[in-house]
């Protein structure tokens, strides 16, 4: 994926700062959409931008500056189907994460991490799982 020169930097939207930092974690996040959305177009699955991400995108044409991933939903059975073609369709460096591959991953919805990558999150804080950059993908 091919960003602007400008994408990259510092910028101040809304009031708030979103340093470089930020900015790089987006730039992975969008790639890795990117990956979910040629293997949903070829697997026939259909998914919604849910959450932050839809009102990112059409209250800020893109992130709410102060958030940090990416939401996607689809329906059960898409769901489903996403989960069982990833471990094949997914490439190096990226990985499905759920109860079943992750033991103490809390949440009831999947992750597709990028690996060696780690993000600091609050609500991980003594969790002894995979914390790398991310996108959400709920049923």
């Amino acid at each position: 994926m091919e960003f602007n020169s400008d994408f990259l930097k510092k910028e101040v939207r809304c009031g708030f700062e979103i340093p470089v930092m930020m900015k790089r974690a987006w730039a992975a996040q969008m790639e890795i959409l990117k990956i979910i959305d040629e293997i949903c177009k070829k697997n026939n699955l259909r998914y919604f931008a849910s959450y932050g991400t839809l009102l990112g995108a059409v209250r800020h044409k893109g992130y709410i500056p102060w958030d940090d991933d990416i939401d996607v939903v689809m329906l059960r059975k898409d769901f489903k189907k996403l989960n069982g073609v990833c471990k094949k369709a997914l490439p190096e460096g990226l990985f499905l994460q759920d109860k079943k591959n992750d033991k103490g991953y809390p949440f009831h919805f999947d992750k597709i991490r990028l690996d060696n990558t780690e993000v600091v999150d609050p609500f991980l804080k003594g969790v002894n799982i995979h914390k790398g950059i991310y996108i959400d993908v709920f049923p």
